[in-house]
């Protein structure tokens, strides 16, 4: 639909940004937004020598009016146990992705990471308000850059990234994917 310059990380996977973000030199402040189980946080954690790492979950039952999930409690119980050998690096913020970037300044992050609600409109919104925290020559990235139904709905991410991306004549950069887990997009 939009005219867009594209790149691929030719080969590498969403699972290598953490490596990719040492390469950079980047060593400060990063965020995922939509974390459920905290397994890509962890990976990041990990690979990466950010100093502090945020998660940014709602870990909410019902969320956005999406079918109840009673297992949101115990995944943020999982998820605060597990991140707790990583001290002070990590930061576990309960909260809503379209409220919470208001407590960070513009140019906070070096890596910001959206994986939250998939559907257009939020996606949308979360790529406007989160786009500013983003330093300058930092890595703002998402995953499931693609359009089509899920178990959860009907995903948008595609549209909303290569809208926002036109706009601001930006180049949108793709990570290799596999059907279990789609390919990541990302703007430098």
């Amino acid at each position: 639909m939009y005219n867009l310059i594209m790149k691929t990380m030719q080969g590498k996977h969403r699972k290598e940004f953490g490596f990719f973000l040492n390469e950079l030199g980047f060593l400060g402040n990063g965020i995922e937004i939509g974390v459920a189980e905290g397994n890509y946080s962890e990976r990041i954690l990990k690979t990466s020598n950010l100093t502090k790492f945020y998660l940014l979950d709602i870990w909410e039952v019902n969320s956005f009016g999406m079918n109840a999930d009673p297992n949101n409690e115990r995944r943020y119980r999982d998820v605060v146990k597990r991140m707790s050998v990583y001290g002070e690096r990590v930061e576990i913020i309960r909260g809503n992705s379209l409220e919470e970037f208001k407590r960070f300044p513009d140019h906070y992050f070096d890596f910001i990471y959206l994986d939250a609600n998939h559907e257009y409109e939020y996606i949308k919104l979360d790529i406007e308000n989160w786009y500013p925290k983003c330093r300058m020559g930092g890595i703002f990235a998402g995953h499931d850059y693609f359009n089509g139904m899920t178990k959860r709905g009907l995903c948008r991410v595609k549209d909303a990234v290569d809208e926002f991306c036109y706009l601001y004549g930006l180049v949108v950069n793709l990570t290799s994917g596999t059907e279990r887990c789609p390919t990541s997009w990302y703007i430098k």
